[in-house]
């Protein structure tokens, strides 16, 4: 009995991760069509704006959302980098660097 309850449950965390799985994907997609959807949005106001500046008044909370997508790319990036940065890979190099080059590092690598 404990042995097929332990049997069912391993095959229900199989079927559930793989349920997971697939939800992170379509959720992903989701946001990429959303992200493509507010971009295209994002080219209209901005031409619309250029013929009629009194809509930058108007849709105020369309620039803001912008904005605020802008900032969270860019907050990405600076902490994608940090990742780089701190990461083993990267470390090597600098060690690398300060031993006069790839050579150096592969030959203290190597003894």
């Amino acid at each position: 009995m404990l042995a097929e309850r332990v049997t069912h449950t391993g095959e229900m965390v199989v079927l559930l991760e793989a349920l997971l799985a697939y939800a992170k994907e379509v959720d992903q997609i989701a946001m990429s069509d959303a992200l493509m959807f507010l971009e295209a949005v994002r080219k209209q106001y901005l031409n619309a704006v250029d013929h009629s500046p009194t809509l930058a008044t108007s849709y105020h909370a369309l620039m803001k959302l912008f904005d605020m997508r802008s900032g969270a790319i860019a907050e990405g990036i600076a902490q994608a980098k940090v990742k780089v940065a701190a990461s083993p890979a990267a470390e090597v190099e600098k060690a690398a660097a300060a031993a006069g080059g790839a050579d150096a590092a592969v030959k203290a690598a190597g003894k």
